[in-house]
């Protein structure tokens, strides 16, 4: 039997080390939207320092500026690193509740999304950055918050997945949360 994302290994992690995955994740869409901004901060991006205050700092404008996703996401949130997600938790994640992703004839669940959305995995997973996601609970649902389309595509694959990911967790309201029983946009 596979064990749940809950039974997987969290180790606790600081909110400047997930600001930088998701501006990783997200780097050539911030060089299209920052441009000359995202040029002129770009140690930022590729050689962080996550103790610096003012680049973590830096960071976080930047991702709020670029992407308001993280500006709405409870600051109750506990942030973790957990060591595997793989291709038996995809009943686990959801999209993320947003007007693009949302149909009312799946409920935003991972493998319907990705029959519907028909995306093409262009990167091997071992090349992604770490994915972002939230729930309620470390015992699930989860939302996908950062990674939707390369998960959506992955899902339709063969393709092995095992990487670790990024996990938020608060018991206060979200509104990118798609799990069991969330109402949507």
């Amino acid at each position: 039997m596979t064990k749940s994302i809950a039974n997987q290994a969290w180790e606790k992690v600081s909110i400047n080390e997930v600001v930088y995955a998701f501006l990783a994740g997200e780097y050539e869409k911030c060089v299209n939207s920052l441009g000359q901004l995202a040029h002129i901060h770009k140690k930022l991006f590729t050689n962080p320092n996550l103790d610096d205050e003012s680049q973590n700092h830096m960071r976080s404008m930047l991702l709020c500026y670029r992407i308001g996703i993280m500006s709405m996401i409870p600051l109750s949130t506990k942030w973790y690193k957990v060591s595997a997600i793989n291709e038996s938790h995809y009943n686990e994640l959801f999209a993320i509740n947003d007007k693009d992703w949302n149909s009312p004839n799946d409920n935003n669940e991972l493998i319907k999304v990705a029959k519907r959305m028909n995306f093409n995995l262009d990167k091997d997973p071992s090349e992604w950055e770490l994915p972002i996601l939230w729930g309620k609970s470390m015992n699930g649902p989860f939302t996908i918050i950062e990674g939707n389309h390369r998960f959506s595509a992955i899902a339709l694959t063969d393709k092995k997945l095992n990487i670790p990911c990024y996990i938020g967790v608060s018991d206060d309201p979200c509104p990118w949360f798609s799990g069991v029983g969330q109402g949507k946009k």
